[in-house]
């Protein structure tokens, strides 16, 4: 960087990045290009070189904040990713809270897992026609090309749980929206309740959702049935905005040599 920086002004004037300043008989310019400070120095003092730093600071102000860079999240707004199975008997996360409209995806991990709406009363028992369900989703190695995605219609406290052979006695349960001011109706209640069941019951028929393509990247490694790598993209968005912010930083010094050139 300091290359381009230097290569933006003549000779006569060099730049050197500084810890410090000291006055001499040659006036000292700092330019802040984080995160370095760099100075040019001029023979003559003038009025007319501080001026055209100044001039030149709107430019370079935006030049280096968008330098130092800055990312967002790659998950896509509206769409909620519960991972099922990675860790053991878990849903993660176990507590989701999702605004009408949005999606709930599960992801699966091996071995066997799917999803079963129930109610907080019923843990382990289907809720009734209306409820969820992924069906079995067996998955052999890492996480499956498969998702299963629900849209969200109300706020209302959705709980489900896996009902895959003695995993929802185990502790494998979640809920979408839990209530916000119910000390009795948590999830830690309900994981206790479902501990206790009698049975884990199975829906008699998939619905309530989708099962199909991710509308997300895969949250961790592909399976071993073979899908596209996501990471090449991201990489490569990065990649594309540092060029655009290193060529924003270098006009901005380059419009500073100009003007200082100008006013001398």
């Amino acid at each position: 960087m300091d290359a381009a920086i230097q290569s933006c002004f003549p000779p006569s004037h060099p730049i050197s990045p500084i810890n410090h300043f000291n006055q001499s008989s040659q006036s000292k310019y700092t330019i802040i290009l984080s995160p370095q400070l760099y100075t040019f120095t001029h023979p003559h003092t003038s009025t007319k070189m501080h001026a055209a730093v100044l001039l030149a600071l709107p430019f370079l102000a935006p030049a280096a904040a968008q330098a130092a860079g800055g990312g967002s999240g790659s998950s896509i707004p509206g769409v909620h990713v519960v991972k099922v199975g990675e860790s053991g008997l878990t849903f993660d996360p176990a507590e989701v809270t999702a605004a009408v409209g949005d999606v709930v995806e599960f992801h699966f991990y091996p071995q066997a897992h799917s999803v079963a709406q129930s109610s907080f009363d019923s843990p382990c028992q289907p809720l009734n026609t209306t409820g969820f369900f992924s069906g079995p989703v067996r998955v052999q190695s890492g996480v499956s090309d498969q998702v299963f995605s629900v849209t969200v219609e109300n706020t209302n406290p959705q709980w489900y749980y896996c009902a895959t052979g003695q995993h929802c006695q185990n502790g494998m349960v979640g809920v979408i929206n839990a209530p916000a001011n119910n000390n009795q109706r948590t999830l830690q209640a309900y994981a206790q309740a479902a501990a206790n069941a009698q049975s884990n019951v199975a829906p008699s028929a998939t619905g309530g959702g989708s099962l199909g393509a991710a509308a997300t990247a895969a949250p961790s490694a592909a399976s071993g049935s073979a899908r596209p790598s996501s990471s090449s993209a991201p990489s490569a968005g990065m990649e594309a905005h540092g060029e655009i912010r290193w060529g924003m930083l270098t006009m901005g010094v380059a419009v500073a040599g100009f003007i200082g050139g100008l006013m001398i």
